[in-house]
């Protein structure tokens, strides 16, 4: 068994990106193995990366990679490993979830000793990868594709078949320049890691809904020159993302990018478009048993006015019939965001509510409906 460690360079503050530990809590986790089962095939390489009081003065971290010279001393570099982490509680990986985290509790398991990671934190970056992946425009999910796009300058492209082969060759040959390149390759996998901790923002910039300071009615002539309306909020995060995050769906626009502002005090700068309909809708009674629908009127009555008007010019009420009219300016919504809520048919999916003068000096319901909004765009987008 070998141990390396080296110095890794300053990052940013956690905290930034919505990780609630302190970084001597913190341990970034990448794992290389002879395949991909851990009951056939082994662990050769740990590499963590820890934030140790030493360097919690500039957030530098220490990289340690625990190397197997051979498959036999895997259960060595778990409990080397094992020692390292014993008093951290967040556990930071790319797609861990799925591989490395299980890996290392299967071959715990298959050695009788305590798996290292128990009891840990697991916060997965591959996660917020594969939900935002089509509002941030990337073609697929790997961590090296994430890395292009965030521009970290990777220029280490070894891939997990390399690794194999080039383990196999070092065990028959301990091949100085076998165990470097497997070195470097898992070194670059941590340093990536590291620059991929922004990624957390995105989840962040959805977690609260963002400060609306601006609100406004606006209109357009769309494709086939219909004029459009349309409510525009801009707000401000103080998150800061690392590119910019953008989609559309149902007629409604999203987009947040950082900004430093005129005084650059960084942060995000956003705006969401919503569609706004200004037509007759309708307000659909739920007890529709105890109202009667008037055709002439094209509107339903509560059976304790209703019982008052002539039995000819009245039906008992149906679902489908048993609303009343209104005229005004609506918002849309997918579920009971607002109430009353109004539709253009009983069995419509979107649902509409009014906007009052009330509404629109409401500062803070708009920046809750403007969350409500960019999430309905992200549910729909990561379809």
């Amino acid at each position: 068994m070998q141990i390396f460690k080296n110095k890794l360079t300053t990052i940013s503050d956690p905290a930034a990106f919505g990780l609630d530990c302190p970084l001597s809590d913190l341990v970034l986790l990448d794992i290389e193995t002879t395949g991909l089962s851990a009951i056939n095939d082994s662990i050769i390489l740990i590499g963590c990366v820890c934030f140790d009081s030493e360097y919690a003065d500039n957030n530098d971290g220490e990289m340690i990679q625990i190397f197997a010279d051979t498959p036999d001393e895997e259960p060595e570099i778990i409990k080397a490993f094992s020692d390292i982490v014993k008093d951290r509680k967040t556990l930071v990986h790319f797609n861990g979830d799925r591989f490395d985290v299980p890996f290392i509790r299967k071959s715990s398991e298959k050695y009788g000793i305590d798996d290292p990671t128990t009891g840990m934190e697991s916060v997965d970056l591959y996660k917020p990868v594969s939900r935002f992946r089509n509002m941030l425009g990337l073609i697929d999910c790997k961590q090296q594709t994430v890395e292009d796009f965030l521009g970290t300058e990777r220029t280490e492209h070894t891939t997990g078949r390399d690794v194999v082969r080039e383990y196999a060759d070092y065990v028959k040959t301990a091949s100085s320049d076998d165990l470097t390149k497997i070195i470097d390759h898992n070194a670059s996998d941590l340093e990536g890691l590291v620059s991929l901790l922004p990624l957390l923002s995105y989840s962040t910039l959805f977690s609260s809904a963002p400060g609306v300071y601006r609100a406004e009615a606006d209109s357009y002539s769309d494709a086939s020159g219909v004029t459009r309306e349309e409510v525009v909020l801009r707000f401000h995060s103080d998150i800061n993302l690392p590119k910019p995050v953008f989609g559309t769906k149902d007629g409604c626009f999203f987009k947040a990018e950082h900004s430093k502002g005129d005084s650059g005090e960084g942060g995000t700068e956003g705006i969401v478009k919503i569609p706004l309909v200004s037509k007759e809708l309708r307000y659909f009674y739920a007890d529709y048993k105890n109202y009667y629908y008037f055709p002439e009127q094209d509107q339903a009555l509560h059976r304790s006015i209703a019982s008052f008007t002539e039995k000819t010019h009245r039906i008992p009420a149906s679902p489908e019939n048993c609303y009343t009219r209104k005229s005004s300016s609506f918002l849309p919504e997918w579920d009971a965001f607002r109430v009353p809520f109004f539709k253009e048919q009983y069995d419509s999916a979107t649902l509409w509510f009014e906007l009052t003068p009330e509404i629109k000096k409401d500062r803070t319901l708009l920046s809750e409906y403007a969350l409500y909004v960019m999430k309905h765009i992200l549910e729909k987008s990561s379809k």
